[in-house]
Formats: structure tokens, C-alpha cells, sequence
């Protein structure tokens, strides 16, 4: 057989609401997502490959704009001219929103979307068959690798969207995929999706990738962006990386330990850069006095950078652990019997008066980001509808103010997920071994009605 090339993408998140940026900015995050896409489809016909595979979370179908559809629509609609078939499986992005938005993108005669939960397969071209499922709540704990029973000659091509064993940072419930399923399947390449870094899985005869996300999402995917250009051959299949443009994110970590105020605004200083998303990680120990002017950084500097993010992870000298208003500073927490160093001693937690202040400052501002991203939510439902299939011409729409007065009733009242029930759970869970009160200090205001657990949602119906 003559070679057949194959471009290998998955990870994309079309529209996604891309909290870790300034509001400012998300629109230009969002148009950089679907640049990063259209360049994928031109490079497919530069290349003149014959298929086109997406390995799950093309869309973000929750915010994903009806605009953002008919791109990918027309998209795949180019690429069929050119003889190019596209095959799509489902991520989890999809599955959150729903497939009905996923479903229209994909309505083109040359394009195949799985949505069995079983394997099923399709034969674009002789010689070659594609195999494919979706991945749901039903089977993502199934290892469905080991069911595939792959039938008839030529070389055969897998479509999956889970966790291989081993890969650093996934939850390994999302279709576990092992060594030994792999070299069994019978597949010549195995196409994978759902993390967001180029991963070379291979085992045994069948060659396995991920091809990780084409675009950064937030600062967690560092360096070079790729997608895969797969050649099916008679003696084998080989892979090669193909670089995507992308904009520049860096992740700095700086020890400040004897430094001065004016050393870290040169080092900043120097790196700034108006297309580079930043984020810098403080450590080393720091001058009590000198806190404040850490937490301006972001202020001052976040205009010579597209993001600019500063995490604080110093800690105080030795000598500076007490004070002579200690015991006045160490008094029991809000409705609770129980000290700062009772409570440090709860919580694991390194003794030292402010070890527990910094301690609170981290899980307070790991609520205020919970909370920021729920009223988000809350307010594009509030606003565009959610069960009428109402939808944003724009995810996080701009066009007025937001304020959590005018949105209070309509984000008390709404149902919980799951995911933001478990979110409370983890903050209550640890306000209450810092010896907090949960509902006074540690939710602020009435943010507690917004982000709070269920429970207290049901008392109040």
C-alpha cells in the first residue's frame, strides 16, 4: 500500500471560558484558539494528508458560541473538498455541555463522529479502518481497550479520549488504558486525547500517542505547542511532531532571599514582554515589612505582560515567627474553641504564628477564584438560558457589569454540581482544621450562598 498521512490533534476547548486570564484579554485567548485551529486545517491540506483525527474536546459545548460552530463546520466542509476526511470522538469538554453543539460542527459527509459507547468502526479509505467510542460517566472506568476486537486486513487506526498508564498528572479513571491492552488490541496506531502534553506511548507493535493540546489553556502546558503527522506504512507507522504557533507561556520560580525590592523589579523589568504570559513563583524567605510590596507586583507589572500571574510561596526568617503581640495575635478562631498553634498542629502544618496566617490568606483566595468562577456561570445561565437551549453569541459576555447583588437570588437558588459541591467540601474540610468559622471568615459575606454546600442550601427552602 502506498503511504497515507494522517494529522493526529486533540484538546483544542473551542471557547473555553479560560478563567486563569484577565477578563481583558479572554476575547483575545478565544480568537487565538480558533486561529490555532484554522491553522490545523491548512496545514492538513499543506500537507496532503488523507485524514484528519481529533481525539476529543474539540468544544467546550457549555460556553461555546453558535459562531464558534459554524467555523468548525465550514472548516471541515473545506477540507472535504480537498479529499480530506475528519473523524471525531467526544471528550469530557463535550459531555459536560452536551453533544448537540458537537453534533452540528460535525454534520459534513466527510466527517464520522463516534458516539457509541462501544467500539464501532468506519473504513474511509481501502485498506484502512478507523475504530472509535465515546467516553461517559457509564464506561470511563471500564478499561474498553481490552474489548476491542479488531477484524480484517490492512492496518487499523484506534480513536480514544482516556488516561494511559502512568501519565503524570491524570486521573487514571478515565478509560485506563494499560500496557499490556495496548500491545493486544491489534491496532497499528492508537490516537489518544485528554492530556494536554505530546506523550509517546508506543508498546509492542501498536504505536500510541498523545498529541497534546495544540494551544495553552493555562500555565499548567509549557513549551512548544504540537499536533502529529502519523504515516501509515507498509514496514511500520512512524510519527513526527509538527510545531503550532502558539503564544509564548513561561512558568519562573525566583528565590528572593537577600534580595531587595529593586533586584526583583529589574528581574521583572527585564522580562517583560507584552505577548508573554507569565507566571512567576516567589520563594525563599522575606521581611515581614516587605509582603505588601509582593502583593503589588501584579498591579504595577501586569501592563508589560499579556498575563501576568505572581504566586507567593515565601516564607518568614526564623526570627521573625513571633512577636511581642503574639499572644494577643494567637487567640481562639470565630465560634470555635481552639487556638492558632491547636489549630496548626490539626491541620499538619509547620509551627509558627505565620504559618497559619499564610495558611488562611491561600484558602481564602482559593475561594474567592472558587466563587468568581460559579457567578460566572451562574450569570450565563441567569442571562442566556440553559434548559431552552438558549445559547451566548459569545461565551462570558462583556457587555455589562457584573455584581453579586444583582445576581444573589438566582445563584442561591440554583442546583449544585457535583464538582462545586466537592470543591466546598475541600474548602470546609480545611477551614474547619484551621479551627475557622466556615460560614463567618472563610466565605465571605454572602459569597457563601453563591459557592456554599449543599446543605446549606437546602435549609434555605
Amino acid at each position: 500500500m502506498e503511504p497515507l498521512n494522517i494529522l493526529h490533534t486533540s484538546d483544542l476547548h473551542l471557547d473555553y471560558v479560560l478563567s486563569e486570564y484577565r477578563r481583558e484579554v479572554r476575547p483575545v485567548r478565544r480568537d487565538e484558539l480558533i486561529g490555532t485551529f484554522n491553522f490545523l486545517v491548512s496545514e492538513s491540506m499543506r500537507l496532503g494528508v488523507k485524514l484528519l483525527l481529533i481525539a476529543g474536546d474539540l468544544i467546550c459545548t457549555r460556553s461555546a458560541a453558535d459562531s464558534t460552530v459554524e467555523i468548525v463546520r465550514d472548516a471541515f466542509r473545506r477540507l472535504g473538498r480537498d479529499s480530506i476526511f475528519v473523524a471525531v470522538i467526544p471528550g469530557d469538554a463535550e459531555e459536560e455541555g452536551g453533544l448537540e453543539l458537537l453534533r452540528d460542527a460535525c454534520s459534513g459527509e466527510n466527517v464520522h463522529l463516534f458516539l457509541g459507547e462501544e467500539w464501532s468502526s468506519i473504513s474511509p479509505f481501502p485498506g484502512i479502518t478507523l475504530w472509535g467510542l465515546r467516553t461517559t460517566w457509564r464506561n470511563s472506568n471500564v478499561p474498553v481497550l481490552s474489548n476491542l476486537l479488531v477484524e480484517g486486513a490492512g492496518m487499523h487506526v484506534g480513536l480514544m479520549h482516556g488516561t494511559f498508564a502512568g501519565t503524570p498528572g491524570l486521573d487514571s479513571s478515565m478509560c485506563p488504558i494499560s500496557p499490556e491492552a495496548l500491545s493486544q488490541s491489534g491496532l497499528d496506531y492508537l490516537a489518544l486525547g485528554h492530556y494536554h502534553n505530546k506523550v509517546n506511548c508506543s508498546m509492542g507493535r501498536a504505536t500510541c500517542w498523545y498529541s497534546g493540546s495544540p494551544v495553552h489553556l493555562d500555565f499548567e502546558t509549557r513549551g512548544e505547542r504540537h499536533a502529529l503527522l502519523v504515516s501509515l506504512r507498509e514496514d511500520g507507522v512512524r510519527v513526527n511532531p509538527i510545531k503550532v504557533p502558539s503564544r509564548p507561556h513561561r512558568v519562573v520560580t525566583i528565590d528572593i532571599t537577600g534580595k531587595s525590592g529593586e533586584e526583583l523589579y529589574e528581574r521583572l523589568a527585564d522580562m517583560a514582554n507584552a505577548d508573554l504570559c507569565l507566571r512567576v513563583e516567589l520563594e525563599g524567605l522575606v521581611a515581614p515589612g516587605a509582603r505588601q510590596t509582593l502583593a503589588k507586583l501584579e498591579v504595577e507589572f501586569g501592563d508589560r505582560f499579556f498575563q501576568l500571574k505572581v504566586v507567593d510561596r515565601t516564607d518568614l526568617p526564623a526570627g521573625d515567627q513571633g512577636g511581642p503581640d503574639r499572644k494577643k495575635r494567637d487567640r481562639s478562631r470565630g465560634g470555635r474553641q481552639i487556638s492558632r498553634s491547636e489549630a496548626a498542629r490539626k491541620a499538619d502544618l509547620p509551627g509558627g504564628e505565620d504559618s497559619i496566617l499564610l495558611s488562611e490568606m491561600a484558602l481564602r483566595n482559593a475561594e474567592r477564584e472558587f466563587v468568581a468562577k460559579i457567578v460566572e456561570r451562574q450569570r450565563s445561565v441567569s442571562k442566556h438560558g440553559d434548559e431552552d437551549g438558549m445559547r451566548p453569541d459569545r461565551p462570558d459576555g462583556d457587555d455589562e457589569p457584573f455584581t453579586l447583588e444583582a445576581n444573589r437570588e438566582t445563584s442561591s437558588s440554583s442546583s449544585c454540581t457535583g464538582y462545586e459541591c466537592d470543591y466546598s467540601k475541600e474548602v470546609v474540610d480545611r477551614a474547619t482544621a484551621l479551627g475557622l468559622s466556615v460560614l463567618g471568615e472563610v466565605f465571605c459575606h454572602d459569597d457563601r450562598e453563591v459557592a456554599g454546600c449543599r446543605q446549606k442550601r437546602r435549609s434555605r427552602t
